[in-house]
């Protein structure tokens, strides 16, 4: 609870080793790469995941931007078949255009390359409109 999962503490570890090559060899395989951060799940800790998992990617030199989470938290029932229609109702959506949207600008800023942010077209998911 209020945790990242097993497997994502399992692909962290083994992305340790990305991050030795660079203070070990000299080898910068994260140089200008952004990551953002997308939970799921039940009850709270959304928020506390995320940061975790920003806090674990900052210091392996990966980029964040600002706003770099987006999270939806279903509630204390463990009805998982209802968390699209809550999703779907949540502001989910523009959470997550706006991480889509700072990771993008963090990127072209890195890199040099700028073109303009167009964000993804809704799509209908489990039946529902986004």
């Amino acid at each position: 609870w209020g945790m990242y999962s097993s497997l994502i503490k399992k692909i962290i570890e083994r992305m340790n080793c990305i991050e030795n090559m660079q203070s070990v060899f000299d080898v910068k395989l994260i140089e200008n790469k952004v990551a953002g951060f997308v939970t799921i799940g039940h009850e709270d800790g959304a928020q506390n995941t995320a940061g975790l998992l920003a806090m674990t990617m900052s210091a392996m030199g990966w980029n964040i931007p600002p706003h770099c989470m987006c999270y939806f938290v279903g509630g204390a029932d463990e009805m998982t078949e209802l968390d699209d229609e809550r999703i779907a109702k949540n502001q989910v959506h523009e959470l997550a255009e706006v991480l889509a949207e700072n990771c993008y600008k963090l990127s072209s800023k890195l890199t040099g390359k700028t073109k303009k942010f167009v964000p993804p077209k809704p799509v209908d998911a489990a039946g529902f409109k986004a």
